[in-house]
């Protein structure tokens, strides 16, 4: 009898020996939804849980992507949020988001045909600056050296992140890890590093580079021979995004998950990512990547945060990581403590 007792603990043990040890259930991920009608009251949706209040406030296009890119590293060092307008008026939604936050100072990122002149004249009674260039590439620039002309600015100054003006997905999906690092974000065409480049990384004789993307997207020929760079990339945007979260980020709790298809979500999403502490990882509408499954369930992430509504990331295409109903922004609660069911 005893040699059958010993018999089936030491089958039981080499059992319990086969059940992988990195996955989780289902119900110790939570999934919580933020959205709005539509990309402007997202980015208002994002502001409120992100922030009870603040001075400043970074306003970009929701039309056009190029110049808000760089929106996330100001918004953050100026502790503050991203938001999303239209070219020639404000939305209602932002506005009011505006005045709970008890804003005082606004910056706008982008020249006059992305954000027009009649957005500064209706924001009456603020603080307004305009940071732009006579590009993409050269507003960029000015936006990370108005970042280092701030008093209060800790960031590690030995560090830039350069990546594609012309895909959007891999500066959203490194938006995230700028944020929490305050490494400012210079754009390229891939053909060339500007003028505007050069002089910045000189005048700070910043001596570190992140390229974010392949080599189609940002080629390593394109930094300084006196600069050492470090690559996060990935086959597509999604595993890229995925690179920048196991590279950027350690001990990680909480994920952003939002849309690689389009742009305006992510925009807002990067002072939420600098909230939780955690990466954006991009998703198309169809599925989750497997890779980026494994890695939020084979870790100790607890939360997951989708920013974007149900016609881009319905809820269907979350059912790999939990099935259970999803939740509003209104039950995440503190992001410092796990999740309560």
């Amino acid at each position: 009898m005893k040699k059958k007792i010993l018999s089936f603990i030491l089958i039981f043990t080499m059992c319990i020996g086969l059940i992988p040890k990195d996955t989780k259930a289902d119900s110790e991920v939570y999934i919580y939804r933020i959205s709005g009608g539509d990309r402007f009251e997202t980015s208002v949706e994002v502001s409120n849980v992100s922030y009870k209040k603040s001075e400043n406030a970074v306003l970009v296009s929701g039309r056009k992507h190029p110049d808000g890119l760089t929106g996330g590293v100001l918004a953050s060092v100026l502790n503050g949020p991203v938001l999303l307008t239209e070219k020639d008026s404000v939305p209602t939604s932002v506005k009011n988001e505006i005045n709970r936050l008890g804003v005082k100072n606004i910056y706008i990122v982008g020249g006059t045909n992305s954000v027009s002149k009649k957005v500064e004249s209706s924001l009456s009674g603020y603080n307004i600056k305009r940071i732009d260039g006579s590009d993409r590439t050269e507003t960029a620039t000015n936006v990370a050296n108005f970042i280092r002309t701030l008093t209060d600015y800790t960031s590690n100054t030995r560090y830039f992140a350069l990546a594609n003006e012309n895909e959007f997905a891999d500066a959203l999906a490194v938006g995230g890890y700028l944020a929490n690092t305050k490494i400012p974000l210079l754009l390229t065409d891939n053909k060339t590093l500007s003028t505007n480049n050069k002089n910045f990384i000189n005048k700070y004789n910043i001596g570190r580079a992140i390229i974010v993307g392949g080599t189609s997207s940002v080629s390593p020929k394109l930094i300084p021979n006196n600069v050492n760079y470090a690559t996060y990339s990935g086959s597509d945007r999604y595993k890229t995004s995925l690179d920048i979260a196991k590279k950027g980020f350690s001990n990680v709790k909480t994920v952003v998950v939002t849309s690689g298809e389009d742009f305006p979500d992510a925009l807002s999403a990067s002072t939420l990512s600098k909230y939780v502490d955690g990466p954006i990882l991009l998703t198309n509408s169809k599925a989750i990547d497997s890779d980026i499954v494994k890695y939020i369930k084979n870790g100790n992430i607890t939360r997951l945060i989708v920013v974007g509504g149900k016609n881009k990331l319905p809820d269907k295409l979350l059912e790999v990581i939990n099935k259970e109903q999803i939740r509003g922004p209104e039950e995440i609660g503190d992001i410092n403590e796990p999740p309560k069911g």
